[in-house]
């Protein structure tokens, strides 16, 4: 079975997100060129509020796994000695 470039990018873009996402996605990028032309002033605060949707909407389709930033922060400050070890268990 041969898939067209065309479908294998619609198929893979974005991964496994759901539909939605993906054309709200593509929604953003149609719509920005259309607004700075009008007001880049206003296409400049559209974007700031699309960046924080699009990080809000990408935790709720991507979940973070509990535990996981705790752990990572826990081995940086091991491996840096940023806190004493008598306050911080690093072993």
């Amino acid at each position: 079975m041969t898939l067209q470039l065309s479908t294998a990018f619609i198929s893979n873009f974005l991964g496994q997100s759901p539909r939605w996402y993906k054309q709200l996605i593509i929604a953003f990028l149609v719509v920005n060129p259309v607004i700075f032309l009008i007001s880049p002033f206003l296409a400049g605060w559209l974007l700031i509020v699309e960046f924080i949707f699009t990080l809000a909407m990408a935790l709720k389709c991507y979940p973070l796994q509990l535990g996981g930033l705790l752990a990572w922060l826990r081995q940086l400050r091991c491996t840096r000695r940023l806190l004493p070890i008598s306050r911080l268990s690093c072993y």
